[in-house]
């Protein structure tokens, strides 16, 4: 994973913290917490399954589906941070979960896969 910081275009186009596109992370600012970096090097991962137009266009499918908050690969990357870099100590104390847990069962298909292929 490649991080470029100062990119002042990542928050005026993107209105977010940092955008990943395959193995390169852009970011408006000087440094990003270790979370945010989990959350990306997450990303990085999804585009390895699914390869750079294969990723992209199921990231906007779900997007324009069911919004970003719900989007899966955006639950998916919020739970690897979140156990990867935990914001809060115990995080969640002495409770077994997947990334299945977080998103409606609708979306997965027949033999639980999460994502569509």
């Amino acid at each position: 994973m490649v991080v470029h910081y100062n990119q002042r275009w990542v928050q005026r186009i993107a209105h977010a913290t940092a955008i990943c596109f395959g193995h390169h992370v852009f970011t408006d600012a000087r440094a990003l917490s270790n979370h945010t970096l989990a959350h990306e090097y997450c990303h990085v991962a999804q585009y390895e399954v699914y390869g750079f137009f294969g990723y992209l266009v199921r990231w906007f499918y779900w997007t324009w589906r069911v919004g970003y908050e719900r989007n899966p690969f955006e639950a998916q990357a919020r739970a690897y941070a979140d156990v990867a870099v935990p914001l809060r100590p115990n995080f969640y104390p002495g409770f077994e979960w997947s990334v299945r847990d977080l998103v409606p069962s609708e979306w997965s298909d027949e033999q639980g896969n999460l994502w569509p292929h």
